[in-house]
């Protein structure tokens, strides 16, 4: 195997893990907003079940 073979192996293998890295980070990001609307929601909900009728 020469050189060149194995730096493009090594660079696609790499190419690969920083994908899969973005790809953890962006399901990462998903979940933290849908935790933050949750929350959203349940302050809201909070809020209108102590206001007076």
């Amino acid at each position: 195997m020469n050189a060149i073979t194995m730096l493009t192996a090594a660079l696609t293998r790499c190419a690969g893990c920083l994908e899969a890295e973005a790809h953890d980070r962006e399901m990462d990001e998903e979940a933290e907003k849908r935790a933050e609307m949750r929350e959203l929601r349940e302050i809201v909900r909070a809020m209108r079940q102590a206001r007076p009728a």
